[in-house]
């Protein structure tokens, strides 16, 4: 019999200028039973709590804690194996894994806000999504009842912007399908070219959407 095991994690191990405000994955290739401190989240060595959300039967969603400053910050994610076992009773393994991300730091990014101008009723269904030139960095926030919008821990460089209503509030843009027909979320590529520096907010963005 195979023991479970992680298949994917996001982020990457390894991985550097992360969005302060991720969402830890972790795909199992089977479902599992996770024990008290089978999950263990480090921040520049001390643990922090975390909520704990299952997105499916092999899916786990690890949500880091709101209003702390956790940018610029290392993270150990471990995985203790003999905590973690499938169905049957079989345990991942006897040891302990462990997988490491760096967030951005606050000097090393700027910011965006602005307001979007639209007959929309429904503003704080609107996405604004911010695209760097090179298409490397992006980041999406929703928009505020009254339009407003702020996007945050941008590295610098030139953006341009992608705004969509978000009909199911998943916050992920739904290009729709071919077969069975489903029309895509409505969107819009406003005109609006932004450059944005480090330590710096770019301010008063007026953002028309036809």
């Amino acid at each position: 019999s195979v023991p479970p095991s992680v298949v994917d994690v996001i982020p990457r191990n390894g991985a550097r200028d992360v969005d302060p405000d991720v969402e830890v994955r972790l795909d199992f290739s089977e479902p599992v039973v996770i024990d008290s401190g089978g999950i263990e989240i480090l921040v520049d060595s001390a643990s922090i709590g975390f909520e704990k959300r299952v997105l499916d039967s092999n899916t786990l969603i690890l949500k880091l804690p709101e209003g702390e400053n956790l940018a610029g910050r290392e993270f150990i994610i471990r995985a203790d194996g003999r905590r973690i076992y499938d169905l049957s009773g079989l345990t991942m393994s006897d040891t302990v894994v462990s997988y490491r991300f760096t967030t951005l730091s606050l000097a090393q990014t700027g910011s965006i806000s602005g307001h979007l101008i639209s007959n929309i009723e429904k503003k704080e269904l609107l996405m604004v999504e911010a695209i760097r030139d090179d298409g490397k960095f992006k980041r999406a926030v929703r928009a505020g009842a009254d339009g407003e919008f702020l996007i945050e821990y941008l590295l610098p460089g030139k953006y341009s912007l992608f705004v969509w209503y978000d009909k199911d509030g998943d916050c992920i843009f739904d290009g729709g399908k071919v077969f069975p027909y489903t029309p895509s979320e409505p969107f819009w590529f406003p005109e609006n070219r932004i450059r944005v520096r480090a330590r710096w907010e770019t301010a008063g963005e007026e953002v028309i959407l036809d």
